[in-house]
């Protein structure tokens, strides 16, 4: 008789035992290998702080902006000059990474005089 109730103690407990195992979500290890690949878009980059989820085997973190780096702060000394009839080009444009620059030097635009000479005629 005792044995019969340790029996049927022990059936009770396993099967309890038996779906707390399918309650409890134990993390799994994946069975299949994930063959898609984590790209962001240009400018983008993965977010290091994103968790994957326990019950995810084929995931991406989500793309954030990539941070800007910290603006460039020149010290130059460089003297820029133009040689005579020339001026520096309102136009141009410094490079991003560049401190030491000095725009291209261009002909000057000559404005056309307000006074125009006369020619004497002779008469």
């Amino acid at each position: 008789m005792a044995a019969l109730l340790l029996l049927l103690f022990a059936c009770v407990a396993l099967h309890v035992a038996g779906n707390a195992v399918n309650i409890i979500p134990f993390p799994t290890p994946c069975r299949y290998e994930c063959l898609i690949a984590c790209v962001c878009p240009p400018g983008e980059e993965a977010d290091p702080t994103a968790i994957r989820p326990p019950t995810a085997c084929c995931w991406c973190p989500p793309c954030i902006p990539k941070p800007t780096p910290p603006p460039i702060h020149c010290q130059c000394d460089m003297m820029c000059a133009c040689l005579a009839g020339e001026e520096p080009d309102p136009n141009a444009v410094r490079p991003p990474v560049s401190c030491c620059w000095c725009p291209p030097c261009i002909p000057k635009m000559t404005t056309p005089s307000a006074c125009t000479p006369t020619i004497p005629t002779g008469h």
